[in-house]
């Protein structure tokens, strides 16, 4: 007979307890290390600090905390309102070949993230777990033809306005041209289905187009480039259109934390020149080491095809009517949209 250990409830709640009191000092540890980063400016105390919060910190959040530990309010972009990003569309190498049946957003950050271990020029956070949300398209919102509209279902419910404004185009850091993308991005959480048919009308009033509804499903991990400061989001996309499913990896800029020796920048051209050189090498580097593994290199390709571009070609254009959105009510009632 096998005789299977087992743990007083008591015993097992103080061992808990113990746990999660040493996770809390060495937490602290950490926040203390960054502190002592930002008065000393030895880059040693910053490693220390990510070793205890990668550690011990069950959130992983680190960048917040060294956001604290620098005494700044808030974390954000030089360039409110404005979104810089670098598409890549994934597949496996040989092109030929089929991705695997178990990838996932969360797998595929997980696979961008391994890109990262032993790192000191990039500090990564742990990855988000997935999130899937219903959207839908619309395209040439404006009279020029440039803005695209996305409505999330939710819950909340959430209305995004796109505008592209400038394309980096770079043919160094990477074999195939690749563009950083500038865009303008307003977001909204209307409370009412009536904001959202307003919205809708407005958009079938400049001659925009339904392309039709998607399944976006979404995770990401951080990474802090230890040499000025900046911070980047890498998105693992999953986007699924008339059974047709599209998997991209996106470099993002966030935002940046003051304090590192290596920020430069005299004004906003300089600045955006900086944010976009980053975006390029963080593309660059995950690029040259991601692989699913040793018998299956995954290969990311450069691309200026977004999810909008993906749904309009595998649904369809269709006119937005607001009568059509009255008749398919977008299924914001059901998920919890005031009337």
């Amino acid at each position: 007979m096998t005789i299977v250990p087992t743990i007083r409830p008591d015993v097992a709640a103080i061992i808990r307890e113990q746990s999660s009191e040493e996770a809390m000092i060495r937490t602290r540890a950490g926040v203390d290390s960054f502190k002592e980063f930002y008065r000393t400016g030895d880059i040693s105390h910053l490693f220390a600090g990510y070793r205890e919060m990668l550690q011990f910190d069950p959130t992983g959040q680190f960048i917040d905390k060294l956001r604290v530990a620098s005494g700044a309010r808030e974390f954000g972009s030089e360039f409110p309102g404005l979104e810089y990003e670098l598409k890549m569309n994934v597949m496996m190498e040989p092109a030929s070949k089929r991705l695997p049946r178990s990838m996932s957003p969360f797998v595929l950050a997980t696979t961008v993230h391994r890109t990262f271990n032993r790192m000191r020029k990039y500090l990564a956070q742990v990855v988000t777990s997935d999130a899937y949300t219903d959207v839908h398209y619309f395209g040439d919102v404006s009279k020029t033809g440039k803005e695209l509209l996305l409505i999330e279902e939710g819950p909340p419910q959430k209305i995004v306005q796109k505008t592209d404004e400038k394309f980096f185009e770079n043919t160094l850091t990477l074999p195939q041209t690749a563009f950083v993308v500038k865009r303008r991005e307003a977001e909204s959480r209307p409370g009412k289905l009536e904001d959202v048919l307003r919205t809708v009308m407005f958009a079938a009033n400049n001659g925009a187009t339904y392309c039709g509804p998607a399944v976006k499903g979404k995770s990401h991990v951080r990474v802090l480039d230890t040499r000025d400061g900046r911070v980047y989001a890498i998105s693992a996309s999953e986007t699924t259109a008339n059974d047709c499913r599209m998997y991209q990896v996106e470099v993002e800029y966030k935002g940046l934390l003051r304090g590192f020796a290596g920020y430069h920048g005299r004004d906003a051209y300089e600045w955006e020149e900086n944010i976009v050189q980053g975006i390029y090498d963080m593309a660059m580097h995950v690029r040259r080491r991601i692989s699913w593994d040793q018998t299956r290199p995954l290969l990311l390709e450069p691309t200026l095809l977004c999810k909008y571009d993906f749904v309009k070609q595998v649904q369809g254009a269709k006119s937005a009517r607001v009568q059509t959105a009255h008749e398919r009510n977008f299924d914001l009632v059901s998920t919890g949209a005031s009337n």
